[in-house]
């Protein structure tokens, strides 16, 4: 709502560390899709539900300035980085943050191929999976932030091996996440 906005962006104009994480429940960015008949369509169990209000929290970002934007995100039960853009609509706008979406350690993901269907139509997404369980494991440095997409081998075994099944850095001074 509006006090929760104004609240973020005075959070955004007085922050003074290097790194502003946002924690946050649904995804943020912009995924857009198009239905069986081919028209235009939209996941709206997110941020995509309420676009006017991502417009003005993405416009704080760019208004305030706020330095090195991640948000971190969850519930869609599945892997993505994303760059978010200044313009959602506008590949080609400016990246303003990165978005780094955990998927769920035990409940199953979304389906693979029906999400994976519709990257095409959305270039700001660097990186989609929903096939492994895990979680992103960050490390914040004055140079970057290296996100380790983790992944576990078999959520019943709680001696379970796991792995990393993909890394990104994120620049200190330019938003965006690039493959590690």
């Amino acid at each position: 709502g509006p006090d929760q906005e104004r609240w973020l962006s005075g959070a955004f104009a007085r922050a003074k560390s290097l790194w502003n994480v946002i924690g946050n429940g649904e995804m943020f960015s912009r995924l857009h899709q198009k239905t069986k008949d081919g028209k235009e369509g939209w996941w709206t169990d997110d941020w995509n539900g309420f676009p006017s209000a991502r417009e003005r929290v993405v416009a704080a970002m760019v208004r305030t300035k706020v330095s090195n934007p991640v948000i971190l995100t969850g519930d869609i039960h599945s892997f993505w980085v994303n760059d978010v853009k200044e313009n959602l609509a506008d590949p080609s706008s400016t990246t303003v943050a990165t978005e780094l979406v955990g998927t769920s350690i035990t409940s199953a993901g979304v389906p693979y191929d029906q999400f994976a269907a519709m990257l095409s139509d959305n270039p700001h997404i660097k990186f989609f999976d929903s096939r492994k369980r895990g979680y992103i494991l960050c490390e914040a440095g004055r140079k970057a932030m290296i996100a380790d997409l983790r992944t576990v081998d078999d959520v019943r075994d709680p001696k379970t091996k796991g792995g990393s099944l993909a890394k990104f850095a994120i620049e200190s001074g330019r938003p965006g996440a690039v493959r590690a």
